[in-house]
Parts: structure tokens; sequence; C-alpha cells
């Protein structure tokens, strides 16, 4: 049995899969809210929750009064996670970024429910971090629902089912 997806998720995901395609691809411009929203037979809204969400992820830029943008770090095969030192300029905490890119890539489809996270070592790496900065963001989201820690097995990103609302 097929499990239900919004379609914010599916408008969302399709623009993500154009943009890793190649098809869109940085700089271009993305049709209007209204266009989308004819395209999928759906409200504004919608088609602006999912084009939110990949805005959060700096997968596509919105400029007011412009349009919405593929952003220059996007394309083909690329996933571009957060600069921790850009961050950390902000006053960020490096955890809570690898946080925000996790939630991210979640967000966009990128980590799936009941897909296996990478390994707190792979992780390390990815991030150049030590080992407590990554597990104080995965507990953090342990501790949300997001993600589910499998004795044993590793840690996955929460099931629909098994996720709490945020």
């Amino acid at each position: 049995m097929a499990s239900y997806v919004p379609l914010w998720r599916r408008i969302r995901q399709e623009l993500w899969a154009k943009i890793d395609a190649g098809i869109l691809r940085p700089g271009d411009k993305l049709p209007t809210t209204e266009e989308l929203a004819d395209h999928y037979q759906t409200s504004r809204g919608t088609v602006r929750r999912a084009v939110e969400v990949l805005i959060e992820a700096g997968i596509l830029k919105g400029r007011q009064g412009v349009g919405v943008f593929v952003a220059e770090s996007s394309g083909p095969g690329r996933w571009r996670l957060a600069n921790p030192v850009h961050n950390i300029r902000y006053g960020k905490p490096l955890w809570r970024s690898i946080r925000d890119d996790l939630r991210a890539q979640i967000n966009v489809g990128l980590l799936k429910p009941g897909q296996k996270l990478p390994t707190t070592r792979e992780l390390m790496a990815q991030y150049s971090t030590t080992s407590p900065t990554v597990r104080r963001a995965v507990d953090s989201m342990i501790e949300a629902g997001e993600l589910v820690g499998r004795q044993g097995l590793g840690v996955f990103v929460a099931a629909e089912d098994e996720q709490q609302t945020r």
C-alpha cells in the first residue's frame, strides 16, 4: 500500500529533481507561483510552501518583486551544505548548523523517512568537527522526534507516523 505524500512535498521533490538533473540550472528563473499553481492544479499557498522549503535549504533564491531563481550553489548532482564558518560568523554554534543542514536535507527529500543517517564518523568528516558536536546535533533531532536511534543499527530519519509535531 502506497503512503500518502502531501502535494507540496511532491512539488518540492519534482522541483529538486529538475535541478538535480540539470533541467533547471543555476540562475534559471522558476515559473511564477500562479503558473506553478495552474500546472499542479493547486493553490498558490501549496506552491509557496514547497518553494519556501527549497529557499530555506539554499537550493532556490527569492528576489522580492523579481521572482525565484535556482541558487548558484545548486546544480546537477550537487548539494552544498551550509558553510560552518559562515554560520559561526553570525553566532550560530556548529552543532546547530549541522542540525539545520540535516533538517534541510529531510525537508527537500534528500534524506527520506526510514533512511539511515551517515555514521557519526562520516558526519565528523563531512563537517570537519568532533564527535560531541555531531552527537549534540543528532541528539537534539532525536529529542525532537525527527530522528530515531535504533540500538545496534544506527540512527534513522523518523517515519511520518513517528515524527512529533515541531
